[in-house]
């Protein structure tokens, strides 16, 4: 490490840390951002299966709505409902493009910090990593 290079102590990160997946957990499949088609959401189903995990796809992941896979208000409340239920253990995003950015000050954060989960995705989604 250089003078001009400080490292920041690992008890200033908040850092949740959601429980370690394991098979018959539930993992929710939303679309916050962009359309998705539903080929690639049934692949990832099976795959998901296939390692002992159970997929629930929420009511808007295949929807679309001009360059989103729902309103604002549908993506948001897929999210929310995902990130508050207890069951679910893993938020997998379906993918990225744009749109997260415009519903991420609404996110239930109080739901993520009762029960942290994995959430995974990429591209806007990691707008969701940083809130």
């Amino acid at each position: 490490m250089n003078a001009r290079m400080t490292a920041m102590p690992v008890t200033s990160l908040h850092t949740l840390q959601p429980q370690v997946l394991r098979a018959g957990d539930a993992v929710a499949l939303v679309s916050p951002a962009g359309p998705v088609a539903a080929a690639r959401v049934e692949a990832a189903v099976e795959v998901l299966k296939s390692w002992g995990l159970r997929p629930r796809v929420y009511p808007h992941a295949l929807g679309a709505y001009s360059f989103y896979s729902g309103t604002d208000e549908e993506r948001l409340a897929d999210l929310n409902a995902a990130l508050a239920d207890p069951e679910i253990r893993a938020v997998l995003c379906t993918r990225g493009g744009y749109g997260v950015q415009r519903i991420v000050q609404q996110v239930d954060m109080d739901a993520v910090r009762r029960d942290p989960k994995l959430v995974t995705g990429f591209s806007d989604i990691t707008a969701l990593h940083g809130a």
